[in-house]
C-alpha cells in the first residue's frame, strides 16, 4: 500500500515521503484520529511538500522561496480532495485522512523519526 501512496504522491511532485507507525508517534490530539475513524495502531505517512518551483528562479524576485509558491494549505486541501478518494477506492478496508498543521500527531517529530529531516 505504501508504494502505491508514494506513486500517487510522486504524481503531485512530492518525492520525499516515509511511513511510520502511529505507535512511534506522539499523539497529541487523539480526537482527530477518532473523528477520522483511525485507531492509534495505524500508520502515518509523512511527506515534504516542495517549496522550490520554477517560479522561484525568476530573476526579478526578491522573496524567500517558500513565499513564492502556492500556499501549502491550499495545496494540501486539493491533494486531500484528489488523493483520499482514490486511496479509499483502491483500499476499501482501510481508513485515510490527511492533516497539515492541525494534526493528531507531532508532525515534526514524526518526520524526523521517519528519516525526513532533523529537529
Amino acid at each position: 500500500m505504501f508504494e502505491r501512496i508514494r506513486q500517487l504522491l510522486a504524481e503531485q511532485g512530492i518525492l520525499l515521503s516515509a511511513a511510520i507507525s502511529l505507535a512511534d508517534c506522539t499523539v497529541k490530539k487523539s480526537y482527530l484520529l477518532e473523528r477520522a475513524g483511525i485507531g492509534e495502531t495505524g500508520t502515518a505517512v509523512v511527506f515534504a511538500i516542495p517549496y522550490h518551483t520554477p517560479t522561484c528562479e525568476a530573476p526579478d524576485r526578491n522573496l524567500s522561496r517558500y513565499a513564492v509558491g502556492r500556499d501549502y494549505h491550499l495545496f494540501v486541501k486539493e491533494l486531500s480532495q484528489n488523493l483520499l478518494p482514490r486511496l479509499q477506492d483502491e483500499f476499501p478496508s482501510s481508513r485515510f485522512a490527511l492533516f497539515a498543521d492541525h494534526s493528531p500527531i507531532d508532525e515534526r517529530e514524526a518526520a524526523a523519526k521517519a528519516g525526513l529531516g532533523i529537529i
